[in-house]
């Protein structure tokens, strides 16, 4: 390698270093449900943990979470997570930027990812359009919008069709922030 490349590869490494600040991660769903719970209601989206119905390289944990979101629900249904844990919100050292999800469904479609109860009762969604894939998915979504501060509320939107003809079932795992 030469002494051009060298350098460049550490100018460009330097400040990832330097702003990068560890993850966290909020459940792995290994240890029991903490205090997950579904949005609006059971009508609208059932959960539980069960074993992982295809460990591949993605995702090797034993126990995920599936998400099933019933026939006519909402297109925001999904399960959140209130007030067990409180974290910072930025896009500097300070606090977390990123929020990462594994996902594994037979559909096409948007995931969301949402931090609330913010500063000032804020809050900020992440929406992304998952791949066609059957595999487990990691999906990145970008909190550096949000306005900074704290956030204790963590909500994953598991498919955000407006309709739903038929139930939908959609494993997550490994609710990570970074």
């Amino acid at each position: 390698m030469t002494n051009e490349r060298l350098i460049f590869l550490v100018f460009c490494a330097f400040p990832i270093l330097l702003f990068s600040q560890e993850s966290v991660l909020i459940d792995d769903f290994e240890g029991g449900l903490k205090s997950w719970s579904a949005v609006n209601d059971e009508s609208h989206l059932y959960f539980e943990i069960v074993d992982n119905p295809s460990p591949d390289s993605e995702n090797m944990s034993a126990r995920v979470l599936k998400c099933t979101r019933k026939a006519g629900s909402v297109s925001w249904a999904g399960v959140i997570l209130r007030g067990v844990y409180t974290y910072s919100i930025d896009s500097d050292t300070s606090g977390y930027a990123y929020a990462s999800v594994k996902f594994k469904k037979t559909s096409r479609g948007q995931v969301s990812f949402k931090a609330e109860s913010g500063p000032d009762a804020a809050t900020y969604e992440s929406t992304m359009d998952y791949p066609n894939s059957l595999d487990w998915v990691t999906m990145t979504f970008d909190l550096r919008g949000a306005g900074y501060g704290d956030y204790s509320d963590f909500f994953v939107m598991v498919d955000r069709a407006e309709t739903a003809s038929s139930d939908m079932v959609v494993y997550i795992d490994d609710v990570t922030l970074y």
